[in-house]
């Protein structure tokens, strides 16, 4: 199915008044509309009119874009009712232009059911509808009393709103449920509920038929064939850090195929346990519709917390569900990004790049390069390194891997590092953790002289973070301390980070970043783009993730650029100017090149039926 231009730009808000409730349409230019109702109350269809411009021309999956331009604080609890009513219109208005339910939009399909509403004492509950804005519920999150939320559609924020809620629920372990109180409230909290895996309040909710599905133009689209390959791809520097000393990088490259033939293209890290996992999860996901994507990942929670604190799970279920995103993109004839809702509203973003600690012809041991870094002469290298990149490519922010072997190199190459690329240039410093709290301590602060952006796991763990940023004036970073949910309840208590740095592959997938991006935006983190050494696949998919959800207040961070070969079709990820364009095309709108994948391809593909 390919996508008018048209199709999804709203032309058209009505509103009729049906007794003691108002039914909201919401159409395109094509004769298609979505329809929500809420009760009426005073003041409401002044606050529609009021509201109304927000949603006239614009792009009906861009829920992020309107939720953030609004800040999530409304004038009167109409506004608030108001703008949630308008938006799930308006996302029922994209699921038709789409030929899609609204389960299917929201990633549940048709074969998951939402959960009962738990039995929980009132008290213990947090009334979402009775506070003042959505910030509120964070505030009420911290004082620890609570165990649950109960909310209303009608007053939840629509899609946007309600995906922060259920984010904020989930770092705080609350249980959200849904109260359903109107007839026509129920086939939608049904298929929110089934997506997002909230309980529902009202058990009669839970035996209504679903939404029958519009007829689509790609009925073979359930998943037939998944093909797992195995790549080894050099790396053009010696890459050094206080994890790593390697001159390649193994990847795990994977193929969707459904039954009408149409293939998704993922990526994810490439240890023989990722890969393992991969193979394990995809053979559940066989005769399965790429929609269903929420529904499939919450199948296999006990999978993705096996070892490595769920990382490894985390990442092997990514690359599936990235190539399931492919899959959705190109039936719909979107791009990712325009499928998220192109929130940052631009097609191409500032880039980072890394650099190792000292630049080696050769993978050398450890003790030989304790050796080297006794003359702190040699960061020179380093320096002509960044420079030429500053050059040649325009890159205007580095991200500096700290060995956490010397004090002073680390001082020098920072020195160097400033002095060859000038004031104007964003350096990052990253000891990934490498440094106890009280040498991080010493380190940074003689580091702060030199302005850095930012100080990336100076330090291990929530409680070193917190400590190092109450003495620190430079912002602290994190990817290691913070890589789960639960873990953002602490940080966020302790005041331990400024900026999460999510990664598509680190967090679930597209879905779990979407979910990670709507917590750090309610729990006042930064969020910004986390990367190390993908192949092409991965690498466009931060992209159009980054670009989807609008997360370009920071320089992205990328290392494609750092392998020999990205395996693609082309040169769609060329850095010019210091930035990287979005590919042009329908889902993630790269190809993976066959003939560069055989020259890297190490062992044989494995074909699941």
């Amino acid at each position: 199915m390919r996508t008018s231009a048209t199709r999804l730009v709203i032309a058209g808000i009505d509103v009729d008044r049906r007794g003691n409730q108002l039914e909201i349409k919401v159409s395109n230019g094509e004769g298609a509309c979505g329809l929500f109702v809420v009760p009426d109350q005073p003041g409401l269809l002044d606050a529609i009119d009021v509201l109304r411009p927000n949603w006239l021309s614009a792009d009906a999956l861009a829920f992020e874009l309107r939720w953030i331009r609004s800040g999530g604080r409304f004038a009167s609890m109409a506004e608030r009712i108001a703008f949630g009513a308008v938006e799930f219109a308006t996302a029922s208005l994209a699921a038709r232009a789409l030929g899609l339910t609204p389960a299917e939009l929201f990633g549940a399909g048709d074969t998951a059911t939402p959960t009962r509403a738990p039995d929980s004492d009132a008290e213990a509950s947090i009334d979402y509808d009775a506070l003042p804005h959505p910030q509120a519920f964070t505030e009420a999150c911290l004082a620890k009393r609570a165990v649950a939320v109960r909310f209303s559609l009608h007053a939840i924020g629509g899609p946007a709103g309600l995906r922060r809620m259920l984010a904020v629920a989930r770092a705080f372990n609350l249980a959200p449920v849904a109260m359903v109180t109107h007839e026509w409230e129920r086939p939608l909290a049904r298929a929110l509920a089934s997506a997002f895996a909230f309980a529902i309040d009202d058990p009669s909710a839970a035996n209504v038929p679903q939404t029958s599905p519009v007829k689509r133009s790609h009925p073979g689209a359930t998943i037939q064939c998944v093909r797992l390959h195995r790549v080894k791809v050099p790396l053009r520097e010696v890459y050094v850090s206080a994890m790593y000393l390697t001159d390649h990088v193994l990847r795990t490259l994977i193929e969707v195929e459904t039954a009408d033939g149409m293939v998704g293209f993922g990526e994810t890290l490439g240890g023989e346990d990722v890969y393992r996992l991969v193979g394990t999860i995809a053979k559940g996901w066989l005769g399965k519709n790429p929609l269903e994507r929420r529904a499939l990942a919450r199948q296999y929670a006990r999978t993705i917390y096996e070892n490595r604190n769920g990382r490894n799970g985390w990442q092997a279920l990514a690359g599936l569900e990235v190539a399931c995103h492919d899959l959705i993109g190109k039936s719909l004839g979107l791009s990712l990004a325009a499928w998220l809702g192109n929130t940052a509203q631009e097609n191409s973003l500032r880039v980072v790049s890394l650099l190792p600690t000292a630049m080696l012809d050769r993978v050398v041991p450890r003790e030989e390069l304790r050796n080297m870094f006794a003359d702190v002469r040699n960061v020179e290298r380093v320096a002509l390194h960044a420079l030429r990149l500053h050059q040649e490519k325009g890159i205007t922010c580095f991200k500096y891997k700290s060995s956490g072997i010397g004090l002073a190199w680390d001082v020098a190459a920072i020195r160097a590092l400033r002095e060859a690329l000038g004031p104007a240039v964003e350096i990052r410093f990253d000891p990934n953790a490498a440094y106890d709290t009280a040498t991080a301590l010493t380190i940074c602060r003689a580091l702060e002289p030199f302005q850095l952006c930012w100080l990336e796991d100076p330090t291990d763990g929530i409680e070193g973070l917190t400590r190092l940023r109450a003495r620190l004036t430079r912002p602290i970073a994190t990817n290691m301390a913070v890589v789960q949910f639960d873990h953002l309840a602490p940080a966020v208590r302790q005041g331990a980070i400024d900026v999460a740095l999510g990664d598509t592959l680190h967090w679930g997938g597209v879905e779990g970043m979407r979910d990670l991006a709507a917590a750090c935006d309610a729990l006042g983190i930064s969020l910004a783009n986390h990367a190390f050494y993908e192949c092409g696949i991965a690498a466009v998919v931060n992209l159009q993730v980054a670009i989807g959800l609008g997360l370009t207040r920071h320089a992205h961070d990328q290392a494609h650029d750092g392998l020999v070969a990205d395996l693609l079709v082309g040169d769609p990820l060329a850095i010019r100017d210091g930035r990287i364009k979005l590919p042009g095309g329908a889902g993630l709108g790269v190809t993976l090149d066959a003939l560069k994948l055989r020259a890297y391809q190490i062992g044989t593909t494995e074909e699941l039926h």
